[in-house]
């Protein structure tokens, strides 16, 4: 990424946030979320200490995402 925001494609083209945000609605939720799972995988990466591996890194994201489970049936007798 360059200091202005913007990313520079192999093809030597730069790219700012809000191109491809835009360019994204154009793509099916199934690959939205596959995508924002990469990001959060990759940002879990940046905030955690080098001493982790990949793949520890990749459990922690796991885990910090994970939907809370459904307690509304443990109220119930």
């Amino acid at each position: 990424m360059t200091s202005t925001g913007k990313i520079l494609t192999r093809s030597k083209a730069t790219v700012g946030l809000d191109e491809i945000i835009e360019g994204m609605k154009a793509f099916d939720t199934d690959t939205l979320e596959q995508f924002m799972q990469q990001v959060g995988n990759l940002v879990a990466r940046k905030k955690t200490p080098n001493h982790l591996s990949e793949r520890e890194s990749d459990l922690l994201m796991a885990i910090t995402t994970a939907s809370p489970p459904n307690f509304s049936n443990a109220s119930k007798p």
